[in-house]
């Protein structure tokens, strides 16, 4: 006998014999019974209407049983917004296990969002409900960039791809050009508009993308054509777009050994690290530097090539 049965008195449970279920939980609700009104209800399968009640008795995780055996949006959406409204951790983690135990995987990583868990874990339920996509995005969002690349798992991109792959692809893009992968940016960003990421948001976003590749490739024109094609929903833009998005990508800061900015970074090209040092930044582009900056510019050259000799 559970502890809901031994609170049913032995006149409430001689009618529940008798099959007065719907009478019972109606008087028991009026008593601010919820909890057991709720009960009442599942033993006659009317699990929408129990899961009101458990709601009304505050009882979220029987609640959320009994939204799932009814299986209608209403009921769940009623406890999603409880769960929602609940900074308890605990019980969000309780939820989201009885999803996972049920194979609603997708409404399990919602609840693991609500609950601020790590995104690994939110990526693992997504993946088990087949949304690659999804996942990865969570774990970009994260900075877990190559663990994201690796959760997509797009294949390289061929001219037989489907066209829907364009997100998949322009998400691969994106991830690749942060790990400073120029070419895989490139081909990503050319496979996501083949498949038909032109227009609208995600069309500019891998168009600059493509743009910024081909520009660190050295193909500046290529660059700048696809750069220019023109969107009615945005204004001409700029060749000069690609000027900030070179083959060098920033990673972080060094002490400089000469006058002006120094940073380690990475080649697109040769995926290599390197050194990047600013110098004459001062200058403009008409402006040229006297014969004393000249010649320490041309130190620093040999210098450079010194220490590129040595591997």
């Amino acid at each position: 006998m559970t502890n809901v049965q031994v609170e049913l008195s032995p006149e409430l449970a001689a009618r529940l014999e008798a099959g007065e279920h719907e009478a019972v939980a109606t008087e028991l609700a009026a008593d601010g019974r919820y909890a057991l009104a709720g009960w009442v209800l599942e033993q006659i399968w009317d699990f929408a209407a129990a899961a009101r009640q458990y709601l009304l008795a505050g009882e979220v995780l029987p609640a959320l049983h009994a939204a799932l055996e009814d299986g209608t949006p209403p009921s769940l959406a009623a406890v999603f917004d409880v769960l929602a409204a609940r900074s308890d951790a605990t019980l969000l983690a309780a939820a989201a296990a009885q999803l996972e135990a049920r194979g609603r995987h997708a409404d399990a990583a919602r609840v693991l969002e609500l609950a601020q868990a790590e995104p690994e874990q939110r990526a693992n339920a997504l993946l088990r409900a087949g949304e690659r996509l999804a996942a990865a995005e969570v774990l970009a969002e994260a900075g877990r960039v190559r663990r994201a690349l690796e959760v997509l798992a797009v294949a390289t991109p061929s001219p037989g791809d489907a066209p829907g792959a364009a997100r998949e692809h322009a998400l691969a893009a994106r991830l690749c050009w942060d790990l400073g992968d120029a070419e895989s940016t490139a081909r990503h960003a050319q496979a996501a508009r083949r498949g038909g990421a032109i227009d609208g948001e995600l069309g500019r976003r891998v168009r600059a993308l493509l743009a910024r590749a081909l520009a660190s490739l050295g193909h500046d024109l290529a660059g700048q054509l696809v750069l220019g094609e023109g969107d009615p929903s945005e204004p001409e833009r700029s060749p000069v777009d690609l000027a900030p998005h070179g083959r060098y990508r920033v990673t972080g800061v060094l002490p400089a050994a000469f006058a002006g900015a120094a940073y380690v970074g990475v080649d697109r090209v040769t995926l290599q690290e390197v050194e990047i040092h600013l110098l004459a930044a001062e200058f403009g582009e008409l402006e040229r530097p006297g014969p004393e900056t000249r010649s320490a510019l041309e130190a620093f050259a040999r210098a450079a090539q010194a220490g590129d000799a040595l591997g």
